[in-house]
């Protein structure tokens, strides 16, 4: 077997080696800690599971331990949202822990993290990140929220919708645009932290697709102190960037969750029911749709691993991640659809969970910024 874009017999390209990649496997540790979150997710009703995961440490995982943290990194965040997305859990692990946690210890103020970073971790309060750029569109010029300078520091104006548990946040990360926040730099948004209780912020609930409870955060004129702003004098954008793919590889792990969720709800259901006195089971037909649904849940699995796994390892993990929203995306919808098709009315009834993964597949795909879009992009990676 030869390496692409060689020949057979051509010498082989010279200078330093690339970066071996990372194993795969899961070590104990790791199993262990996905063991114990499956059966705390089952055990325990949603609104205990954040302190519980605080509780356990695990709000605190990917940061360093000299920092404060539990060590570990982002595979071990994979896990845990693999394992929330297998039972259509919506715990703002990746808004709060990797989003606000990550920005707050890169750019916050030594005050902003005494006063967040132990109730985050915790789980005794949460944050929830408002993007500059718009979840389905991906339109990245921060004009749905613009912040002014006043006399007395800041004031933020404009609106972001579809933010996932906004209704229970004990404050926000907001991404705004504003005209020259930073000398040199007046078109890239700057970051600020809001208490859910300031004055001018007004919560709009929003009825959506998804199971998750949505707002639209409306912004008038809400004024804000200069030690609102995280990261002053500093530029966001890297910490921003590198903290959202973090969060993405989050993200598709919930969804490969959901479609190892599917897999196990088809495979109950076809051994169970019965027709022309036999298991639905033994047909041909239903055991390949399971087969292809055993390939696809296997598929988002690996690829978040290798995501994150990339990521732990410091070697480029973008394009990975990207692939990985593609391929968890499609198989949680793909094996929603086939579970659908496979339990008949059962799959419809309110007792069943499948409706709850179908609908988050539908609703977090968007926020992925959707198959197409990330298409694009790889192939943009190709030089296409």
């Amino acid at each position: 077997m030869t390496r692409a874009g060689t020949q057979p017999g051509a010498e082989p390209q010279r200078g330093p080696p690339a970066p071996a990649a990372p194993e795969l496997g899961l070590g104990a540790e790791q199993e262990g800690l996905r063991a114990d979150a499956r059966a705390l997710v089952a055990e325990l009703p949603e609104s205990e599971l954040l302190r519980a995961f605080g509780a356990r440490g695990w709000l605190a995982l990917g940061v360093p331990r000299a920092a404060g943290g539990s060590g570990g990194g982002l595979l071990e965040l994979a896990l845990l949202s693999l394992e929330l997305g297998r039972r259509a859990r919506s715990l703002p692990l990746r808004t709060s822990a990797i989003e606000c946690g990550g920005l707050l210890l890169e750019l916050g103020s030594d005050a902003q993290r005494r006063a967040w970073l132990p109730e985050i971790w915790s789980g005794r309060r949460f944050l929830c990140f408002v993007p500059a750029s718009d979840p389905v569109s991906g339109s990245a010029d921060g004009a749905g929220l613009r912040a002014e300078r006043v006399a007395a520091g800041f004031a933020l104006r404009g609106s972001a919708s579809f933010v996932e548990n906004a209704a229970a946040a004990s404050g926000f990360v907001v991404a705004a645009a504003g005209d020259a926040l930073r000398a040199g730099a007046a078109a890239e948004p700057a970051l600020f932290l809001v208490e859910a209780e300031r004055a001018g912020l007004r919560l709009e609930a929003l009825s959506t697709l998804s199971p998750a409870a949505e707002c639209a955060l409306h912004f008038d004129g809400v004024a804000l102190p200069e030690s609102a702003r995280l990261g002053s004098g500093a530029a966001p954008a890297p910490a921003l960037e590198r903290l959202r793919l973090r969060s993405r590889v989050a993200l598709c792990a919930e969804l490969a969750g959901g479609a190892r969720a599917a897999l196990e709800l088809a495979v109950e259901h076809v051994q169970r029911r019965v027709q022309w006195e036999r298991p639905i089971a033994s047909f041909q037909a239903v055991q390949h749709a399971l087969a292809d649904a055993l390939i696809d849940a296997d598929a988002a699995e690996l690829a978040c691993f290798e995501a994150a796994a990339c990521a732990d390892a410091g070697l480029p993990f973008e394009a990975l991640a990207r692939s990985a929203s593609v391929v968890c995306a499609e198989a949680c919808l793909r094996n929603a659809r086939r579970a659908h098709q496979l339990l008949g009315g059962a799959g419809y009834l309110a007792a069943s969970e499948l409706p709850l993964h179908y609908r988050r597949a539908v609703a977090l795909a968007e926020k992925l910024g959707g198959s197409e879009r990330q298409r694009q992009a790889l192939a943009r990676e190709l030089g296409l």
